[in-house]
C-alpha cells in the first residue's frame, strides 16, 4: 500500500513539474482523495456494521492513517495545481 501511494505521490510531482495541464493535475489530486476517502469509508462502514463498538486499533490504525495521508496528498495536489497555473499567467502590458 505504501509504495502505491509513493508511486501516485511521485507521479503527481511529476506531471507538476512537466507542466502538464491543470485539468490532469486536479484529475489526479482528484482520484487520490477519493481513493483516501474510499479507505477511511470503508472503515466506518466496517464499525458501523459491528454495532459501532470499540475500534481494535491494531486493524484500522493503518488504514486510517493510509487513507488520511491519501486525502492530505490529494487535497494538496489540487490546490498546488492552481498554484502552479497562476505563476504560468502572461500579465497584459497595455
Amino acid at each position: 500500500m505504501i509504495t502505491l501511494a509513493l508511486a501516485i505521490l511521485l507521479t503527481m510531482i511529476v506531471l507538476l513539474l512537466l507542466g502538464f495541464p491543470m485539468k490532469v493535475s486536479l484529475l489526479g489530486g482528484a482520484l487520490v482523495a477519493a481513493a483516501g476517502v474510499f479507505l477511511i469509508g470503508r472503515l466506518a462502514l466496517q464499525w458501523a456494521a459491528s454495532g459501532f463498538g470499540p475500534l481494535e486499533s491494531s486493524v484500522t490504525l493503518r488504514p486510517m492513517v493510509f487513507g488520511s495521508t491519501l486525502v492530505a496528498i490529494g487535497i494538496q495536489t489540487v490546490l498546488m495545481s492552481f498554484v502552479c497555473s497562476m505563476f504560468g499567467i502572461q500579465r497584459r502590458r497595455g
